[in-house]
């Protein structure tokens, strides 16, 4: 007698009301990305092309794909048909309707961003359905390039550049250039080479929702894709495997050259500006124009490192042979221009509305740029952001004295002098960058790929029990922010759930009075 088992097809109704287990997804995807990236070594491109198949085709890489997709931070924004997945039976139907048989991307929403430089750029908003279906390649398209789990970090490129350039001082000019004005213009000849779906590759770039040749044309640039930082990086792995094949690197060191290159962005660090002009640069541009990007749109300049030069943000300069790294004076231009702009918008706002309000870019600001020697820095943008709000008082309160006003939002209750307000009955305080907590990276091994088990094996045995405990239902981990008004519980150190029951009994009371 044959048993009956309880597998099969699932039925169209079963999901609807019940939210998808992130975490078992995420271990699914994981797990295939895995075996991707063994393939990827072992240079089988037939079970490479396999897996990606299983993995695009899969419940867990559908519903991560849609999952990402809608908790992006443009995920409000709609497309062409007004379409948003607010609600657990909208992102079900999404799941259920991300499929390639049949699939056909829809016209790109055309709008208009101010950039920095005073410039406004055409861009476009694919559709949810578009960009959940471009999540999804995104994720067979991870392990083969060998980027890192999730967004690229700049962290790390950094700490790669101060340990080249701080370690290998023969290494005293650089070659900068930026990809972002002219990436839109990738030739579909090198785009056929890449590792992604011909038939989406195709349909993406005759709607314009890949760097391609079907992007928008015009010199407002193109769409930046999801898939866009990927195949930067693609092209910066084929410029550099050019430059080693055509310029090695000499015994004498007189012609030493390396790339770095993340989100764009590249740097060919050399020991003369001779060998950069003759040797690096006439090979960066015959990289380049093969991929089918245009040179003079790369914007290639050489600088001495002695006399600093920007990169992903950074300052990196070498003072009496130390090399130095803060955040770039653009980054601070930027950050307190926006940070005006909230204050001019909220004017008639209290002062906790106010501090609620400049505290998220504030304070992600300070953690982008805690990995750095940012301490002036931090110091000179409290300082101008101290500024602002004092005007700002000042007009709220113009028949008042200097001494009222600095008494009255400068002045805190322990003590410490800070602007500070109150907002639904909570004291609130202005976050001050200098308080970031300065943490130094170590420079990544070249070739570490963040889907592969032997490297975050380790990583991910540490984050196993965060991972359970903030998927629990007791909450015992959670992100707070010191503006949600809530407290932490005390958690031992090494493990331990974040119940009382974990805890001993002289931590059980003060975790039991540690709920907000």
């Amino acid at each position: 007698m044959t048993a009956a088992l309880p597998a099969g097809a699932t039925s169209h109704g079963v999901g609807d009301r019940r939210p998808i287990d992130r975490a078992r997804v995420d271990h699914v995807v994981r797990r295939l990305q895995a075996r991707i990236v063994k393939a990827t070594q072992e240079g089988r491109p037939g079970r490479v092309r396999a897996l990606q198949w299983l993995l695009t085709h899969s419940f867990s890489g559908r519903a991560l794909a849609v999952a990402r997709a809608a908790d992006a931070p443009d995920g409000c924004v709609a497309g062409m048909d007004r379409e948003l997945w607010p609600t657990v039976a909208a992102r079900a139907l999404a799941v259920r309707r991300l499929r390639r048989h049949g699939y056909r991307p829809a016209p790109v929403r055309r709008i208009m961003v101010a950039q920095a430089d005073g410039t406004v750029r055409r861009i476009g908003v694919p559709t949810l359905r578009d960009r959940a279906m471009l999540w999804l390649q995104r994720l067979a398209l991870e392990p083969v390039v060998g980027a890192p789990a999730g967004l690229p970090d700049r962290a790390t490129m950094i700490a790669r550049a101060h340990a080249l350039l701080a370690t290998q001082r023969q290494l005293r000019w650089v070659l900068i250039g930026d990809l972002a004005a002219g990436a839109a213009r990738l030739s579909p000849h090198w785009l056929a080479r890449m590792p992604l779906d011909p038939l989406l590759r195709r349909a993406w770039s005759r709607s314009g929702q890949l760097l391609g040749a079907g992007s928008a044309g015009g010199d407002s640039g193109g769409v930046p894709g999801i898939i866009a930082p990927l195949l930067v990086d693609l092209l910066l792995d084929d410029v550099a495997r050019q430059l080693r094949r055509s310029a090695p690197m000499l015994a004498d060191d007189q012609h030493a050259h390396v790339l770095l290159g993340h989100a764009g962005q590249f740097i060919v660090a050399g020991a003369s500006r001779e060998a950069l002009e003759a040797l690096i640069m006439p090979r960066v541009r015959q990289a380049l124009d093969a991929c089918g990007l245009a040179p003079d749109r790369a914007g290639l300049v050489i600088r001495p490192v002695s006399g600093g030069f920007e990169f992903l943000g950074q300052h990196i300069r070498r003072v009496r042979g130390r090399l130095v790294v803060g955040p770039a004076r653009t980054s601070m231009r930027q950050l307190l221009t926006q940070l005006r702009a909230l204050v001019r918008c909220n004017r008639g706002s209290s002062a906790g509305r106010l501090v609620q309000v400049l505290n998220p870019p504030l304070r992600r600001w300070a953690r982008q740029h805690r990995f750095v020697t940012g301490r002036r820095a931090f110091a000179d943008v409290d300082h101008a952001l101290s500024q602002v709000v004092w005007r700002w008082a000042k007009r709220r309160h113009p028949n008042k004295s200097h001494g009222w006003i600095f008494a009255r939002y400068f002045c805190r209750a322990d003590g410490t002098r800070g602007f500070h307000g109150e907002h639904a009955g909570h004291g609130l305080a202005l976050y001050r960058a200098r308080d970031a907590a300065i943490v130094r990276l170590a420079a990544p091994r070249p070739g570490r790929s963040g889907h592969d088990p032997y490297h975050t094996a380790p990583a991910g045995r540490a984050g196993a029990d965060l991972q359970r405990a903030a998927a629990s239902p007791s909450g015992a981990f959670a992100r707070l922010e010191p503006d949600d008004r809530q407290r932490s519980r005390p958690v031992l150190r090494g493990g331990g759930t974040g119940d009382a029951g974990s805890l001993p009994d002289s931590r059980k009371r003060c975790a039991s009075t540690a709920q907000p």
